[in-house]
């Protein structure tokens, strides 16, 4: 038998070095917390990218799934 993982979703916020909120609880989903924290890591470099800011605070938080 083949355990099949599934998917959690999380939210993700990011305040740029400038202290402006340039994402605010953007959906994503991940396998786990580590996977959630690379996808929001990269998504925060993006969000970023040409302002000549760079991200100061990644905020990741699972949300808790109601039908497990």
């Amino acid at each position: 038998m083949k355990l099949t993982r599934r998917s959690e979703d999380y939210l993700v916020s990011v305040i740029d070095s400038d202290g402006d909120q340039v994402l605010v609880d953007a959906p994503i989903q991940a396998l786990d917390t580590l996977s959630a924290w690379e996808q929001a890591t990269l998504i925060a470099l993006r969000t970023c990218e040409g302002s000549g800011a760079m991200p100061k605070t990644i905020t990741v938080v699972r949300i808790a799934n109601l039908n497990s």
